[in-house]
């Protein structure tokens, strides 16, 4: 698992060398414009044939990981 804080704009290239072997990625971005674009830029930059965005549709705009599981969402 990674995480960054540095928001939907935050990927840093540099960090695609981390992930050269991952045959499966997961990416999961807040529920709302900015992080949609990102999730999309994130797995482009990845890989569309082995990452994944998964997202909150449905929810309250804005709504992330931290809030699922504070809500009792399991992996």
């Amino acid at each position: 698992a990674v995480s960054h804080n540095a928001g939907a704009e935050g990927w840093n290239s540099e960090w695609f060398k981390y992930f050269i072997y991952q045959k499966e990625i997961y990416v999961d971005y807040d529920n709302d414009a900015a992080g949609r674009v990102g999730a999309v830029k994130v797995a482009k930059n990845l890989g569309t044939n082995r990452t994944r965005i998964y997202n909150f549709n449905g929810y309250d705009e804005k709504y992330d990981i931290v809030d699922y599981f504070r809500d009792g969402g399991t992996i």
